[in-house]
C-alpha cells in the first residue's frame, strides 16, 4: 500500500460521503479525458473506479454529509475553510509558472486559471 497517510487518502476513508464523492470525481475526470481525446482509449483505471464506486469498503462509516476535503499543498496557497479556492490558487500558480500547461481545447480552459 502506498500513500496510506497522505492527507487526501485519510480524508477519503473518513466517511462514506467522502469516499463516494471521490469516486464520482474520479469517474468525471475519466469522462473529461474522453471529451478531450475521443479518439483515445478510456483510461485504464476506469473499470477499477467503477468497481470501487459500486463496492465501498464494508467498514466505511455510513454518512451522508461530506467533511471538508484535505488540502495537500504548500501553506502559501491555502485559503482557510475553502479547499476549492486553495486548489484554484495552487493550480493557477502551476499554470502561471509553466509547471502545468493547458492547450488541448482552449475553449475549455478553466476561467480560474486566468484570474483570482
Amino acid at each position: 500500500m502506498t500513500h496510506a497517510n497522505h492527507p487526501c487518502a485519510i480524508w477519503a476513508r473518513t466517511s462514506l460521503a467522502n469516499y463516494t464523492w471521490l469516486c464520482d470525481l474520479a469517474l468525471a475526470l475519466c469522462d473529461e479525458k474522453m471529451a478531450r481525446w475521443p479518439d483515445k482509449k478510456p483510461h485504464a483505471c476506469r473499470p477499477m473506479l467503477e468497481w470501487l464506486a459500486a463496492n465501498p469498503p464494508p467498514a466505511m462509516v455510513p454518512t451522508t454529509e461530506m467533511t471538508e476535503p484535505a488540502t495537500a499543498m504548500p501553506d502559501e496557497f491555502k485559503v482557510p475553510g475553502d479547499p476549492v479556492a486553495s486548489y484554484r490558487r495552487y493550480y493557477r500558480h502551476k499554470f502561471e509558472t509553466g509547471i502545468a500547461a493547458y492547450g488541448r481545447i482552449p475553449e475549455r480552459l478553466p476561467r480560474f486559471l486566468l484570474s483570482e
